[in-house]
């Protein structure tokens, strides 16, 4: 596996060249650290070097997959496939990789149990329109931004729909 800082990373990494150069999905690796044995929700993304621009992202909110390993490599390689941008060969040596593992969604009611630089927020309407946001987004400094935002993203118009919101925290491995 390539040299980054952790395992999380470095799997997406891996996967990530297999899907380019080889045109195939990455094996599970036989040795697994216990967190990535076990089965949780996560979002994979890839930002060119220099700049920071973000250059492919996928994920869920719910887990996918038998384990943390699998859902990293397949939200990498759905990550690639869906990219409005081809990711090349050349483009390989000059990214990183994030992967933010998400905890189980809670239910909640109010604005005010939200805290956007602790937890993400995943709302849906009644209609099924639905968007996440994880914790920590540039620009977003208050629970009425978060939520105003995240309505906006999901074509939420709250005069005609009705919407239920979850929060969830994550920890971002680079």
């Amino acid at each position: 596996m390539p040299r980054g800082s952790s395992p999380h990373a470095r799997l997406a990494e891996s996967a990530a060249k297999s899907f380019v150069l080889n045109k195939a999905r990455l094996d599970t690796p036989e040795y697994l650290t216990d967190d990535l044995r076990g089965q949780r929700a996560c979002y994979v993304s890839m930002f060119a070097k220099p700049g920071n621009r973000l250059r492919a992202h996928a994920g869920h909110i719910m887990p996918t997959c038998q384990n943390l390993a699998e859902e990293i490599i397949t939200h990498t390689c759905q990550g690639i496939s869906t990219s409005s941008h081809a990711l090349r060969r050349t483009d390989l040596n000059n990214l990183s990789y994030v992967v933010t593992v998400l905890s189980p969604m809670e239910r909640i009611a109010v604005p005010a149990q939200l805290a956007p630089d602790t937890f993400g927020l995943h709302i849906i309407s009644d209609t099924g329109k639905q968007t996440t946001m994880l914790p920590g987004r540039p620009g977003i400094e208050s629970s009425d931004d978060q939520l105003t935002t995240a309505l906006r993203e999901a074509g939420i118009d709250t005069t005609r729909d009705s919407y239920t919101m979850y929060r969830f925290s994550a920890e971002r491995y680079e």
